[in-house]
């Protein structure tokens, strides 16, 4: 291979310092840019130029610190974002308000329970023994006033309840219908002696009693949920099934009755807690008042058979009634769903 002459070496080197001047300030050569301007003997001969290798050495060079410094930024700028999301304040992931319990619907349930009442007997007729047998309550005397004292009563009972109520928000308002029968009774002896129709002939006092057989209501509850708890007040009407006797303390088969329906009204209130599955337990507690109700009114107005003289008379209930059950709840056939309260 022929070795180019000095001269012409000289002469290329001219042209590649007019090549490199205009981009010298990068310390970049393009060699294959320059190669093709070349002939091969004059490309080989300047590379191999001490100048040419410097320069080629100078841009792999920064080649290798650009590329160094760009992941060098590149791993800054990860770390700097992930410091900087890392500061940020992460806003929480709404929490979705809680279930709450729906007491809206109608139900139906069972009860047992304990009654305490007072009860009292006073005279409607002053009227000594009108034309009616020999033998008198009163033992042929005018009775104007009290026949008894006031005398307890008490017993158990237990029955069956069914009603509908709405819920608004925290407030419920409902109508509820309740039965139940007792065997609540209490008596007292008259204030004064009568006369009987067997024995020996003293006075003694008779004995008067009242017998309440069963007891109905018919009332409105107002009441405030509180998730499963529900408080609430009631009131309305009530009706109880009474008997009043009297008979001769010394021959108690000889005695009469009257059975009535007294009319009266209730105010009480309590609480129920939902078990779940559409179960739930109350309590609650009734004040049931009937107030003065006609009995043997008129006279000899009583069954089987009046064997004496009985006054005709008024007897005062009074009612305190405690009691504790389970409701179901049926929403018109359909199981009860909790709903979400709003805020």
């Amino acid at each position: 291979m022929t070795r180019a002459p000095k001269s012409q070496i000289g002469q290329s080197l001219i042209m590649v310092r007019a090549y490199l001047k205009p981009i010298r300030r990068y310390r970049e050569i393009d060699w294959f840019e320059l190669k093709q301007t070349l002939s091969v003997a004059e490309a080989s001969q300047l590379k191999s130029h001490p100048a040419v290798q410097c320069r080629l050495i100078l841009k792999g060079a920064s080649m290798k610190k650009l590329f160094l410094a760009s992941a060098a930024a590149l791993v800054t700028l990860n770390a700097g974002g992930s410091a900087l999301a890392a500061d940020m304040p992460v806003k929480a992931r709404p929490v979705p308000p809680p279930a709450v319990y729906s007491w809206t619907g109608c139900y139906g349930g069972g009860f047992v329970g304990y009654g305490w009442g007072n009860s009292q007997h006073r005279s409607l007729d002053p009227r000594q023994r009108p034309g009616f047998r020999d033998n008198s309550e009163s033992n042929d005397r005018s009775v104007v006033g009290d026949i008894t004292p006031s005398f307890d009563m008490s017993g158990a009972l237990g029955g069956f309840n069914v009603g509908c109520q709405y819920q608004f928000g925290w407030w419920l308002i409902g109508i509820e219908g309740d039965g139940a029968a007792t065997n609540k009774d209490g008596q007292a002896f008259n204030f004064f002696n009568g006369k009987g129709t067997s024995g020996p002939p003293t006075q003694r006092p008779f004995v008067s009693q009242t017998t309440e057989r069963w007891i109905a209501t018919a009332r409105l509850r107002l009441g405030w949920a509180a998730d499963k708890w529900l408080f609430f007040i009631t009131g309305g009407g009530a009706w109880s099934g009474v008997d009043v006797t009297v008979w001769d303390s010394l021959t108690p088969v000889v005695s009469a009755h009257h059975k009535r329906t007294l009319t009266g009204w209730t105010v009480g209130a309590g609480y129920e807690y939902a078990l779940g599955y559409g179960w739930s337990w109350k309590s609650e507690f009734l004040y049931i008042d009937y107030g003065w109700t006609r009995f043997f009114d008129p006279a000899g107005s009583c069954s089987p058979d009046c064997a004496a003289f009985l006054n005709p008379r008024e007897v005062s209930l009074k009612n305190y009634v405690f009691r504790t059950g389970l409701n179901w709840r049926f929403d018109w056939g359909k199981a009860p769903v909790a709903v979400m309260a709003k805020y």
